[in-house]
């Protein structure tokens, strides 16, 4: 996940997306936790990009790939 979280818990926008989740499939990554209001309108490659509002639902997110 790449973003800021706010003080009431809620997932900041943040600058270059695309560039971002290019960079992580380059690393390996295959899930990624983005802002809701930056969810890519393209698919990008085969990544796993899963968009998120406040960090409980990030949280709930990330119990549910462990399982």
């Amino acid at each position: 996940m790449f973003s800021e979280v706010g003080l009431d818990g809620d997932i900041c926008p943040c600058s270059r997306v695309s560039v971002r989740l290019r960079e992580a499939i380059k690393l390996s990554f295959s899930v990624a936790l983005v802002p809701k209001a930056n969810t890519p309108q393209i698919p990008i490659d085969s990544n796993h990009v899963i968009a998120v509002n406040c960090i409980e639902q990030a949280i709930e997110e990330v119990k549910a790939l462990c399982e």
